[in-house]
């Protein structure tokens, strides 16, 4: 009797179903800690890597004005409200900021605590730290936590339309019959208008937020030669229009930062008469000269070299003004605030060789009716730039407007390298490289 009872007991299958389900909700139980513990990682590693990204931009930001100390601090400020020491412990300290060079051939970075060309961020939580990642189940098997670190690195880029050519927040404007040289841009921020033949080589540029704006006459795609291979698509934010006010007190106490290596002294001597000739400028020195009412300044005929000029004045230059090696900056508002009707050249023509440029900067507009010559030269206006230059009298020009640029026909226009510009401002633009 008991023989038949065991036998049937080992043949009973009712509650083997039970049994698996337990087994099974037990290897889900895991599986689903695992999965929490794995998501949870993911997560701190996510909101690591988004603060290490906002902590190396704002360094490079600040770090394109500010010492390297004082970039560092100014990052690090963001921290606690992007990684709450609390929750994270010390992800990231203020050694973790590392500025240095970007290799872009090589991939690679190069501490260096005085470059401004790129910073490396590293943030940490690991063991050292005392900040792992803690874990839900893995602990019950003595894995405490993870350990994930996060890098950023951003580097300085300036864009090269901004030192060789004509770049406008609005429009570029040119007529007919010009030549455009291979290290030549154009870029208009709304779009850039052409008339009919005009010739672009090999390298040259013509962009806008979107090639498709671009204005040609019906004719125009047949008519001008290389301008299909010349488009780009590119947005701005001109930000270097924004430091024209801030540039312009910088040059009157002769700050190093913006200041040309031909002067030297930090006071600005004084002009006493708005009618001024090459005789009423020091070699080597800071200038200024303020207007009452409607006053402009003047400049008579002849060669001016080797001094900056910082004035609240508009500026008419006579015909036969000569500037070389000179940097001119008005607070003046006015649409003509720099105005010549003929024959005005800045810089030296030299064919690119270093030195020699002219840089004129103003809050207002810039115009110039006929003759413009321009050798390795830069103007910058927040209002529009207009003018006619020399059939063969542009080589080497920066022209960034907070407006338009316009400009008319038959003239051959050619870039130099940027050792023969002669630069104040340009457009920087923080981006990240890995």
């Amino acid at each position: 009797m008991r023989a038949r009872l065991a036998r049937g007991y080992l043949r009973e299958e009712d509650g083997s179903v039970t049994l698996l389900a337990l087994y099974f909700f037990v290897i889900s139980l895991m599986l689903g800690g695992l999965a929490i513990d794995f998501l949870h990682r993911t997560s701190e590693q996510t909101k690591l890597q988004a603060a290490t990204d906002n902590v190396a931009h704002a360094a490079m930001l600040m770090r394109l004005t500010r010492p390297a100390d004082d970039a560092r601090g100014a990052a690090m400020t963001l921290v606690p409200g992007n990684l709450p020491e609390a929750l994270h412990g010390e992800a990231i300290v203020v050694t973790d900021i590392e500025f240095g060079n970007w290799d872009h051939d090589a991939g690679s970075f190069a501490p260096d605590p005085q470059s401004n060309d790129a910073v490396r961020v590293i943030a940490r939580r690991d063991t050292s730290r005392d900040n792992i990642v803690t874990n839900m189940l893995l602990q019950v098997i003595g894995y405490r936590g993870f350990e994930i670190d996060t890098t950023a690195i951003f580097q300085v880029w300036e864009p090269g339309c901004f030192k060789n050519g004509f770049v406008a927040r609005n429009v570029v404007d040119v007529q007919s019959n010009n030549e455009f040289g291979p290290e030549f841009c154009m870029h208009g921020n709304d779009h850039v208008e052409l008339n009919n033949h005009n010739y672009f080589a090999t390298g040259a540029v013509v962009s806008m937020p979107d090639q498709g704006d671009i204005v040609v006459p019906p004719a125009g795609w047949e008519s001008n030669d290389g301008l299909a291979e010349a488009l780009r698509n590119a947005f701005y934010l001109f930000k270097v229009l924004d430091a024209v006010p801030e540039t312009i007190t910088k040059l009157e106490t002769n700050d190093p930062q913006v200041a040309p290596g031909y002067v030297h002294g930090s006071a600005a001597v004084l002009l006493t008469d708005r009618r001024v000739d090459p005789e009423n400028f020091e070699a080597g020195r800071v200038h200024s000269y303020s207007c009452t009412g409607n006053q402009g300044m003047t400049f008579a005929p002849g060669l001016y070299s080797e001094f900056v000029l910082v004035t609240d004045c508009d500026i008419s230059f006579r015909n036969g003004v000569v500037l070389e090696d000179v940097v001119i900056a008005t607070a003046s508002t006015g649409d003509r605030s720099f105005d010549a009707p003929n024959g005005l050249t800045l810089g030296r023509n030299d064919h690119c060789a270093p030195g020699g440029g002219a840089a004129l900067l103003t809050q207002g507009g810039f115009n110039v009716a006929a003759n413009l010559q321009i050798y390795g030269s830069q103007v910058v206006a927040l209002k529009s730039i207009d003018f006619a230059a020399q059939a063969q009298g542009v080589e080497g020009v920066s022209m960034i407007s907070g407006e338009d640029v316009n400009t008319t026909s038959n003239i051959a226009m050619n870039g130099c390298p940027e050792s023969g510009m002669d630069l104040v401002l340009w457009e920087r633009v923080v981006r990240m490289v890995e």
